[in-house]
């Protein structure tokens, strides 16, 4: 996270309910109790200093920002609310959680902030947006986007159209294009009866190929469907990575549920295939509950320049939820999909009259993640973990950690000796192979004696 060092301190007073929602939004980064946060009275800007310098001990660079004090002219995407800064803050409903154009500044308001527009300030609704969008903006730090559409623009033909981020669409595969329609200003097609799952409409980004990715849309559908005499989904909505041309892509699609021949119904399910040289592989299938059925749903895929790639299905307002992942050397460096372009995809086999939707498409390189990265250090304490980041500048907690923290039992009156036991992985064996490994890993323990077991008499 970054920030000028020179923005001016705020000299309003703050009041309780902002402090508040700060501190949820620092215990919901930091994976702490709310009581691990600093506290403060309510006051003047000397709780950002005291904030900002709690946070660079933890290995964070955090600046927090009163509105009059932000990038006149930019638009900033938060969980649920649309902030646009032109002098005075405005703000309106919108989708789901984005961030522009702000590339890689963590944006931080209390939630009177946020919503500046006294109109309905004592609307519930209003005041569990601005908290969420408070908790979700709070000290992340975001990717700059390589391609970013929400089809706000004139009704027509996707192919040729600009987007503001990532250059002209352009078309593929089945005739039938994309379109931007009017009324909900997003991408919609509704060709129906393509010849198959892999013969649809690829609506592919303008922007210069590249290689780890993840790339995410919106989509819905507004059919129910029936039998499938083959028993194979009857059609498919989501996102490509590492296009090249129509036959050779990486791809994760949502299909909605139908009916099989006998009368049972087959659940929603998310795919996950790649092509090359015009050979589709099935890289996954996977049962879902959820259904996009006239509901917005965000997909999301991601693929690393290892070959390591994810895929996620949520409803959008909700939590993302990780539906599958693994690996695959056609997509690491130097495969036959090393690198590509992203984008939507369509495909619809039945001759059912069904609209399909596609909304806030986005698509970035992401910012690489270890548990330990290369030639730095993880500390696994007795009460916390901490590692070093790729630079060896900054220590920070890692995104997760499962487990007990490090306690080594007392040798007792047998003089028991402990063994301890450390294999760091590059992979995470329960989605993906892990083969032909030579890290060397060096392990040190110290310990100093706590004393916390009473010696007999």
């Amino acid at each position: 996270m970054t920030g000028s060092t020179t923005t001016p301190r705020p000299t309003r007073t703050y009041q309780r309910g902002d402090l508040d929602c700060l501190r949820a939004a620092l215990a919901s980064l930091l994976g702490l109790r709310l009581d691990e946060t600093p506290d403060a009275e309510p006051g003047n800007g000397v709780l950002f200093d005291l904030w900002e310098a709690w946070a660079r001990q933890r290995g964070l660079t955090l600046r927090l920002h009163e509105k009059d004090q932000l990038p006149v002219g930019r638009e900033f995407w938060v969980a649920g609310v649309s902030v646009a800064v032109a002098g005075a803050m405005r703000a309106q409903a919108v989708g789901p959680a984005k961030f522009h154009a702000h590339n890689r500044h963590a944006v931080v308001m209390s939630y009177g902030e946020l919503w500046h527009d006294p109109v309905g300030w004592d609307d519930p609704e209003h005041h569990r947006l601005m908290r969420e969008a408070a908790e979700f903006a709070f000290g992340v730090t975001f990717d700059p986007l390589d391609v970013a559409d929400e089809f706000d623009r004139a009704c027509g033909a996707l192919s040729g159209k600009t987007a503001p981020v990532g250059g002209l669409w352009a078309g593929a595969g089945d005739a039938d294009d994309f379109t931007v329609e009017t009324i909900g200003k997003t991408a919609q097609r509704t060709a129906v009866s393509d010849v198959d799952a892999n013969t649809g409409r690829y609506a592919v980004s303008g922007v210069a190929p590249f290689a780890a990715q993840v790339v995410q849309v919106d989509l819905k559908h507004s059919a129910i469907f029936g039998i499938s005499a083959s028993g194979a989904p009857l059609a498919y909505q989501g996102v490509l990575a590492r296009y090249t041309d129509v036959n050779n892509w990486l791809m994760a699609t949502y299909s909605p549920a139908f009916e099989s021949t006998t009368g049972a119904t087959e659940d929603a399910s998310v795919q996950v295939r790649k092509r090359v040289a015009g050979t589709v592989t099935t890289l996954a299938n996977v049962d879902v509950t959820d259904s996009a059925y006239q509901s917005f749903h965000s997909i999301r895929l991601t693929v690393d320049a290892a070959g390591r790639w994810q895929v996620w299905l949520w409803r959008v307002g909700a939590a993302p939820v990780k539906v599958a992942g693994g690996s695959d050397s056609a997509l690491a460096t130097g495969g036959a999909l090393a690198s590509g372009k992203p984008g939507v995809y369509d495909a619809q086999t039945a001759g059912t009259a069904n609209t399909r939707n596609y909304d806030n498409f986005m698509s970035f390189v992401p910012t690489a993640d270890a548990a330990v990265f290369a030639g730095q250090s993880l500390e696994v304490r007795h009460n916390d973990t901490i590692r070093e980041d790729s630079t060896g500048t900054y220590w920070g907690r890692p995104q997760s950690y499962r487990g007990s923290r490090f306690f080594l039992p007392p040798a007792g009156d047998d003089d028991l000796t402990s063994r301890v036991v450390v294999m760091a992985r590059r992979n995470n064996i329960e989605e993906m192979a892990e083969a032909n490994v030579t890290d060397s890993t060096t392990v040190q323990i110290a310990y100093v004696p706590r004393w916390l077991v009473a010696p007999r008499q």
